[in-house]
């Protein structure tokens, strides 16, 4: 038997080795968690394993269900949590497979790691989180641990979910599989949540549970409509066109009926950096007609839902820090809203407590604020932790305005400029709610910027080498490893 015959037995081995392992980490997990066996539960963690054992072979088929997951997951809530307890979703585990399945690639198959211009920004913002809260737990703040963990863990499962993308996809055969998915997911949430029209005052996601969110479900739709607009306005394909547009139009119209305002207004911000990056009259023209007619095809539920904002007799007053025409320097508005703005005041004062909160914060958890992602964010990570997630969001617009201005196929222009335009409608959404911690908007957002780093990384290798993006990459350092050396 020769040393090649030996060492790929051995290989095996590890890789039968390492399912084992992951096989029984899994059941640990799930027994240590729930604290008693449940059939569904075990039904939940062989689907992993299987999704694990697929993904060694067939990694796009782990992709394609962590893409089907993200939507149609049913969750379950356990109670470790000291305030409320901790919500538990089915693609959490199927994460945690595809994790697994990542390490043994690149540990035993000698997959390397691409270094992407957003690896150094997301380890300092995880860094910085995690010491912020390291930092309230030691000096005595209470905060809630577990709810803490888990948060960072969420946080950590995102940034999965984009590495999964940016390592996994080989070609852009795989890509286009992926976005049919997302695009055929999207596309059935819609007409899900369109069926509960007339039912339900506000139409929410399937597996929402006891407390539906519409304003998830209108930040997940935005999504799905900035990628589709752009990508029917470039492609060569009348049929592909026609689907795309089909898509968008269904998602807007469920889109309404989740009567978000935070939606709303990120829709407004991303259908004119549509127009302002595409150039095209088309998109010009349709925003122009949509504004003459508006009053005529919008639902009655959403203009009750937008001058409910300044018409509610129940609100509160905001003194406006200038004095606005036929307006004057106060304005009515109703609570929800006035939440949203009272939320700086607190951040104002927490800051005038103690300097080093100011620049590091309180630690996750310490207020459950859930009116305004940046506000949180200053609170619990303080003004470094927040400017560090700053360094990430510049990162991402940096790189994909660069994609727009420079990409030449109408695959890759088209997707950029819908994924920038979802990035400005995303930032919007995140003024009035906690964005960055919904997992049903978060986990396909760190998804499509896998996607577009994978695409930006060719791009810029072809840009300044004129070289094979695939012959560079494969000179990417690896360790030389026992188990990977084998006969010349």
């Amino acid at each position: 038997m020769g040393l090649k015959t030996s060492l790929s037995i051995l290989r095996f081995e590890f890789h039968a080795m390492g399912a084992f392992l992951v096989s029984v980490l899994l059941l640990a997990c799930m027994l240590y968690l729930f604290g008693s066996w449940r059939h569904s539960y075990a039904i939940l963690a062989s689907f992993a394993i299987l999704v694990f054992l697929i993904s060694l072979v067939r990694i796009e088929v782990g992709l394609g269900l962590l893409v089907i997951g993200m939507l149609f997951s049913p969750e379950t809530e356990v109670g470790i949590g000291v305030t409320q307890g901790v919500r538990l979703r089915a693609e959490d585990f199927l994460i945690v497979a595809l994790v697994m399945a990542w390490v043994v690639q690149r540990v035993l198959l000698g997959v390397p790691l691409k270094s992407t211009p957003l690896n150094l920004p997301i380890l300092l913002f995880l860094t910085s989180t995690v010491l912020s809260t390291v930092g309230g737990i030691a000096v005595g703040y209470y905060l809630d641990r577990f709810q803490a963990v888990f948060y960072i863990g969420k946080l950590i499962e995102f940034f999965a979910v984009y590495f999964f993308a940016v390592n996994f996809i080989k070609d852009e055969k795989q890509i286009f599989f992926l976005l049919t998915i997302f695009f055929m997911v999207g596309l059935a949430v819609s007409l899900y949540g369109l069926s509960q029209v007339g039912e339900i005052r506000r139409i929410s996601a399937p597996f929402e549970g006891e407390t539906p969110e519409p304003n998830t479900f209108g930040g997940y739709l935005m999504t799905v409509i900035a990628l589709a607009i752009p990508l029917a306005l470039y492609t060569p394909y009348v049929s592909v066109r026609i689907a795309l547009c089909a898509v968008a139009s269904t998602a807007f119209s469920a889109l309404l009926f989740t009567l978000s305002r935070a939606s709303f207004l990120g829709m407004i911000g991303m259908a004119v950096v549509l127009g302002l990056l595409s150039r095209s009259r088309v998109i010009w023209f349709g925003l122009l007609l949509f504004v003459a007619v508006h009053q005529f095809i919008l639902p009655e539920e959403v203009f009750q839902r937008i001058n409910y904002t300044f018409q509610s007799a129940s609100g509160k007053e905001v003194i406006l820090p200038f004095t606005i025409p036929f307006v004057g320097d106060t304005i009515q508005v109703d609570t929800s809203t006035f939440e949203r703005i009272d939320v700086w005041t607190k951040v104002l004062h927490t800051w005038t407590l103690d300097p080093y909160h100011f620049f590091f914060g309180w630690g996750v958890t310490r207020m459950q604020i859930l009116d305004s992602q940046f506000a949180r964010f200053l609170i619990e990570i303080g003004l470094v932790g927040t400017m560090l997630f700053g360094f990430v969001l510049w990162t991402i617009f940096r790189s994909s305005y660069w994609l727009t201005q420079n990409a030449e196929s109408w695959v890759v222009r088209g997707f950029s400029i819908g994924y920038l335009a979802c990035f400005i409608g995303v930032l919007i959404h995140s003024l009035g709610t906690i964005t960055f911690y919904i997992v049903r908007i978060m986990e396909p957002f760190w998804f499509l910027t896998g996607i577009l780093f994978w695409w930006y990384v060719r791009e810029r290798i072809l840009y300044e080498t004129g070289e094979d993006p695939d012959e560079v990459q494969k000179r990417a350092w690896q360790p030389d490893l026992p188990w990977r050396q084998v006969d010349a």
